[in-house]
């Protein structure tokens, strides 16, 4: 009867080991899963601001550049409407 219950209580202690282990694997994964998801939300986020920079700084580089030209050649749309 001794043995029994020993093989009762070593089955029933395998069975938890192997679903403890399950559970810490699967939560393992699923943190992740997630971290991995939210990394690659970040990339698109930092991708889209360097987009939206190099956007503004060509921008500002259009208006410098014009501003600049107004400074060196301020007839110069009068010569173009004079030719």
């Amino acid at each position: 009867m001794i043995k029994k219950s020993y093989v009762i209580f070593s089955w029933a202690t395998t069975l938890f080991l192997f679903f403890l282990v399950f559970f810490i694997q699967f939560s393992i994964r699923e943190k992740k899963d997630l971290f991995n998801r939210q990394n690659k939300e970040i990339e698109k986020m930092h991708d889209k601001k360097q987009s939206l920079k190099v956007k503004f700084s060509i921008l500002t580089n259009q208006k410098n550049l014009q501003k600049l030209e107004k400074e060196l050649f301020p007839n110069r749309a009068n010569l173009a409407g004079q030719i």
